[in-house]
């Protein structure tokens, strides 16, 4: 289980920058690719602190790592498909694709 999890997370954060560049508009894209790095940077700081909860209860860190890993996939979910699809290259565009 520990490695399905480290090749899980690997596929995970290179698919983050593929997709994350299909999603948002090219005049933000730099802007959103930094901010969405950022936010998995703030996971990778975060993981010790909760591998050591492990203290206090056996159960602690795989409930939290698994949970918000459910979490993040049912929450992929509700992204939209992008093949075939013209990506948005303004703002508007970007409005216009979600509806």
């Amino acid at each position: 289980m520990a490695v399905i999890g480290v090749i899980s997370s690997s596929v995970t954060f290179s698919t983050l920058y593929l997709y994350s560049g299909e999603l948002f508009p090219t005049v933000v894209r730099n802007s959103a690719m930094g901010i969405a790095s950022m936010f998995a940077r703030i996971g990778s700081m975060g993981a010790p602190f909760i591998a050591t909860l492990g203290i206090y209860a056996e159960y602690y860190p795989p409930l939290i790592f698994g949970g918000l890993s459910m979490c993040g996939a049912l929450l992929f979910l509700l992204l939209p498909e992008t093949i075939g699809k013209q990506l948005p290259d303004t703002i508007e565009d970007g409005e216009k694709y979600f509806k």
